[in-house]
């Protein structure tokens, strides 16, 4: 007889495990769902951000991280939500909150760097700091990682080394960032000798040069300046001229400017030294 209820009592178990089990598994669907949405989810709620009145228009590259933070933020959500909904239909709401409480505590002192990271990547949301696609620098537990920013979330940030090499960054790691990307000017500067009896007509070569220099390299904002990089007066004199020029235009300026600066000082009879 005994037999015989027993199996009558696992019989009518059997149908609450299949139904238990079918709860979790939607609940894990929902949010495998919703994190595979959460771009689709994200962009309007990043458009709708756009439309606030007295804001300024937001850039693509702002939006597009935007729209990788609130999906990483909204993914992150979706799990935690499951995992306590599935609580939930096990354990009264009264104990779900000791649970809660209890799992809070646990987790911010288990995972403070995740939670430290969270945080910051939070941050980045309301805080135009660096986008995708920019620039930086950031100060990293001692170190600096330079390079592109790749992709950003809620737990850390990729940065795209110019060697090629990708840098998992964790967002609460992050001390100082440095953006490149938002400067106001680039610097060209390139160094030259002239002997020091040609130094006055190198000096009125280079003067006009500076003023005439922003029609020959449309690139450079402003007339340069010529600065010595010694104190101690030889046979040769070391000038140092310093332009500045639009935001990564350095590189083509500096040559150019290389060019333009020796051929007035060819031309103003002032030999160039080695």
């Amino acid at each position: 007889m005994e037999p015989f209820v027993a199996s009558l009592v696992r019989a009518q178990d059997a149908p609450d495990a299949l139904v238990s089990i079918g709860v979790i598994a939607a609940y894990l669907l929902a949010a495998i769902l919703v994190s595979l949405l959460s771009r689709v989810i994200a962009r309007p709620l990043v458009l709708l951000g756009r439309r606030i009145p007295g804001k300024p228009a937001m850039a693509p590259s702002r939006q597009k991280t935007l729209e990788s933070l609130i999906a990483s933020l909204i993914s992150l959500l979706a799990f935690v939500i499951a995992l306590f909904g599935a609580f939930s239909f096990f354990v009264d709401s009264e104990r779900l909150i000791w649970i809660v409480g209890l799992f809070s505590a646990a987790f911010g002192l288990g995972a403070r760097s995740l939670v430290a990271d969270i945080l910051a990547g939070m941050r980045f949301i309301f805080r135009n700091t660096f986008t995708i696609g920019e620039k930086v620098q950031m100060s990293v537990g001692g170190m600096n990682v330079e390079g592109a920013v790749e992709e950003v979330n809620v737990t850390n940030t990729l940065i795209r080394a110019t060697s090629g090499e990708a840098n998992i960054v964790p967002n609460g790691d992050i001390v100082v960032i440095t953006n490149f990307s938002r400067a106001a000017y680039s610097s060209a500067k390139i160094k030259v000798s002239v002997k020091s009896e040609c130094l006055a007509a190198a000096l009125d070569a280079l003067e006009q040069t500076a003023v005439d220099a922003g029609q020959v390299l449309p690139d450079i904002l402003e007339p340069f300046q010529v600065l010595s990089t010694s104190d101690t007066l030889g046979n040769k004199v070391e000038l140092t001229i310093m332009a500045h020029c639009l935001y990564a235009k350095a590189a083509t300026v500096k040559l150019r400017l290389m060019d333009l600066v020796y051929r007035r000082l060819s031309e103003a009879g002032v030999e160039v030294m080695d």
